[in-house]
């Protein structure tokens, strides 16, 4: 137990920076996906007010934003994996299986920075959930007028092969155009 304590305390440079990159690469993924997050909650209110030339550039930024996610999430792995190396732990190490290899300081500061990351996700698992209940609200009060629309629709659509179908892109024409 005494040499564990003693290699946190003596962590050498080049270990204690792959540290401060790893803190720094999951504090900017987390602030990535609390970005995702805020595009996500405009999207869900710009399905509430139906304005929907606004919702085709937010789809478009979310797009962006994931692409850029999955570049810091590969970069910020890449580092996870060079830091435990450096510690000489097997490879199924978790982090927080590095975290007592680590000084106290630096440990905090990871630590922090985990936790941030993973509220993060949190946050924007809840604003996906906030979206999706927007859009099935949406798409059942768009299927319960067509019904009252086209009374004689009423039950299952099918498609032209015979399997059940729901609307999706419906268009209403004006035949005294």
């Amino acid at each position: 137990m005494v040499g564990r304590k003693k290699k946190r305390m003596e962590m050498d440079e080049p270990t204690n920076a792959l540290v401060r990159t790893l803190k720094d690469r999951m504090d900017r993924e987390a602030e990535l996906f609390a970005e995702l997050s805020r595009e996500v909650e405009h999207l869900r209110e710009s399905f509430h007010k139906k304005d929907w030339g606004p919702s085709l550039a937010i789809t478009e930024s979310i797009g962006r934003f994931a692409r850029t996610i999955e570049d810091a999430d590969a970069a910020r792995d890449s580092q996870f994996e060079s830091l435990r190396d450096s510690l000489d732990l097997p490879r199924e190490t978790t982090m927080s299986g590095i975290l007592p290899h680590l000084g106290d300081e630096p440990r905090a500061g990871l630590e922090d920075s985990w936790r941030a990351l993973r509220m993060s996700v949190l946050r924007l698992k809840t604003a996906t959930g906030r979206l999706r209940y927007s859009a099935e609200t949406l798409a059942d009060a768009l299927n319960k007028i067509l019904e009252e629309v086209f009374p004689y629709r009423k039950g299952k659509i099918y498609s032209r092969k015979g399997r059940p179908t729901s609307v999706g892109g419906a268009v209403l024409v004006d035949r005294k155009l």
